[in-house]
Order: structure tokens, then C-alpha cells, then sequence
């Protein structure tokens, strides 16, 4: 249920924009989150609970001074910091008692994601492509 959770707010958060021929998305507004946010189906909850725990899985201290995301792919790295950019458009004209905790416990898990991210990485080419984005998301959240 988690999972099919998870990719229905995939599904809400890259909308897309029918009033085109062009297969495009259309942002997720702050709007469409509060609307989803206070709907009776919980799915969009639940979906964020599941993004917190792919965030808390990659932040994993591995005992060796290394967090598991380290192991992952920079497309798994960038879908993470997409995610999270999309979470703080979305989020960034609430105010306190229109977010719900789960979106304020992303956004701080996604902010401690990208900076240690930033600071742990070791880049290996001229590829500055996840550096930029990961400073766009922690720049969207201040």
C-alpha cells in the first residue's frame, strides 16, 4: 500500500497538462498540494512517509563514515533531489498550519539529505549537474 502510495503522489506532483498536444508537466502547485493534503483519500500522506523513509534509507550512517546513498546511482540521486525540489515548490507559500507535519519532516530530511549529499560526495568529472541541482532544492527552501 506504501509503494502504490508513493507513485500516486509521483503521479500528483509531475501532473500532466492536457490542455496541451505537447506531452509536458505542468508544475505542482502549493494549491494542488493543500487541496490533496486535505482530501479524505491519504494516499498523498502515506506517499510522503514513503519519501521520508527512501530520504532516512540514503542518510543511513554505515558505520564507516559513509551514508548509504554514497551506493547509489546518480539517476537515483537525481530522482530524490527532483522529488524534493517538487515537494518544496509545492510547499514554499504554505503557511505553518497549512503544511501538515510529514511535509515540514520532508522538507527538513530533504534540506539534511542534499548538504550532506554536497559534503560527502566525491565528484569524479566535470559533471556538476546533481551539485546544482541539490543547491536549487536547499535554495528553494530558504
Amino acid at each position: 500500500m506504501a509503494e502504490e502510495s508513493f507513485v500516486k503522489l509521483l503521479d500528483a506532483i509531475f501532473l500532466d497538462d492536457s490542455s496541451t498536444t505537447v506531452n509536458t508537466k505542468k508544475p505542482f502547485s502549493s494549491s494542488d498540494l493543500l487541496q490533496l493534503l486535505r482530501s479524505d483519500d491519504s494516499f498523498v500522506k502515506l506517499g510522503l512517509r514513503q519519501f521520508y523513509s527512501i530520504l532516512e534509507v540514503g542518510l543511513r550512517d554505515l558505520g564507516d563514515g559513509n551514508f548509504s546513498f554514497q551506493s547509489w546511482t546518480d539517476p537515483q540521486i537525481q530522482a530524490v533531489c527532483s522529488i524534493a525540489y517538487a515537494i518544496a515548490s509545492a510547499s514554499r507559500s504554505l503557511t505553518v498550519d497549512q503544511a501538515e507535519a510529514i511535509v515540514v519532516a520532508v522538507i527538513k530530511k530533504s534540506l539534511e539529505f542534499v548538504f550532506c549529499y554536497l559534503e560527502k560526495s566525491e565528484f569524479k568529472c566535470d559533471d556538476f549537474s546533481i551539485q546544482m541541482y541539490c543547491q536549487i532544492v536547499s535554495a528553494s527552501y530558504l
